[in-house]
């Protein structure tokens, strides 16, 4: 009788102290949540679902914890990627704004070129962090896209100073169509170029949709 008695109060005990855990852990988590604690609520809350697998309040707050941890993270990236391509962004529209590409000369392209030169080579570097990042994907390969675009404008027009080419004539009907200027090298640099204006602008937009997610 005295072992069974004995028993019950061990029982007892031990269930007040798991029970009294189970809250500590709660509340802690609760406490770290409200701080936007969010790794140290998640620990606390795993802590209690470990006593209390199936208790609805720590799953929902375990839920709710993640949910919030992942926004804040989003939300870093996102302010990370504005800051880290923007500049690049703002130097690439002053290489490409104000440029006349059909009367570029020899000089003013190569000049733009060496600009640009920088420009690939840290792009190529953020490359490594961010090309695979999805919740920046579309404004990246608008940005990827703006740099390579005006790089084949400027690197055919210098070309075509260097080489000039004739618009052949290829239906022989007296005039040069639309489809044989665009096939042609000087058609390429245009659109390249019209291409280049298109990509900045998507990325812009792109980048004021990321800050409204914010």
């Amino acid at each position: 009788m005295r072992a069974l008695v004995i028993l019950l109060f061990t029982v007892t005990l031990l269930s007040g102290c798991f029970n009294n855990s189970f809250e500590n852990h709660m509340r802690k988590g609760k406490d770290d949540l409200l701080a936007n604690n969010y790794d140290e609520a998640i620990k606390s809350f795993d802590t209690a679902l470990i006593e209390e697998p199936n208790n609805k309040d720590a799953i929902a707050l375990m839920k709710r914890a993640k949910e919030e941890k992942a926004d804040e993270d989003n939300k870093r990236k996102i302010e990370e990627f504005i800051r880290e391509t923007d500049t690049l962004y703002k130097r690439l529209i002053l290489i490409g704004n104000n440029t006349d590409i059909k009367n570029i000369s020899y000089q003013e392209a190569k000049s733009k070129l060496d600009k640009l030169d920088p420009i690939n080579k840290e792009f190529e570097d953020l490359s490594i962090k961010w090309n695979d990042e999805q919740l920046v994907t579309e404004a990246f390969q608008s940005l990827q896209s703006a740099i390579a675009n005006l790089e084949s404008s400027l690197s055919t027009s210098i070309d075509l100073i260097d080489d000039p080419e004739e618009i052949v004539d290829t239906d022989n009907n007296g005039e040069v169509s639309d489809f044989e200027f665009m096939r042609s090298r000087k058609g390429l640099m245009i659109r390249s170029f019209v291409s280049y204006v298109d990509d900045t602008k998507s990325y812009a937009k792109e980048v004021n949709e990321l800050k409204e997610e914010k």
